[in-house]
């Protein structure tokens, strides 16, 4: 089932899939409906993928000075990327991508993510 929202709404509507779903990770697959930070988000729940315990800490924060033109896109996929904020991450990949397809969880105090 496809959803449609806005990014600032992704952490909401992530919290609120892991309550109405059994299935962990969330298979989805986010796709950006314009530039304006609209999305269309499908739910997959027949991919039984699991998410390694260690990966990437991701922190998007004026105080951590990230160089991105030294960050690689492709040194995200297939490995467990955690951050506290599923927001920045996901604003982070959909300014190089029209679409991601990823794992989600949520373990501690963090988002895990899974770039495919």
């Amino acid at each position: 089932m496809i959803q449609k929202l806005h990014i600032t709404e992704i952490e909401q509507f992530l919290a609120e899939s892991f309550v109405n779903n059994s299935h962990n990770p969330l298979t989805l697959k986010i796709t950006k409906s314009d530039e304006q930070g609209n999305l269309e988000i499908d739910i997959n729940t027949n991919i039984n993928r699991k998410i390694e315990a260690v990966g990437i800490d991701f922190e998007l924060s004026p105080c951590e000075y990230i160089d991105f033109d030294r960050i690689d896109i492709n040194d995200y996929k297939n490995k467990t990327t955690f951050t506290s904020s599923a927001l920045e991450l996901f604003d982070y990949f959909l300014a190089f991508n029209d679409s991601v397809s990823c794992l989600v969880d949520f373990k501690g105090a963090a988002w895990r993510v899974m770039i495919l």
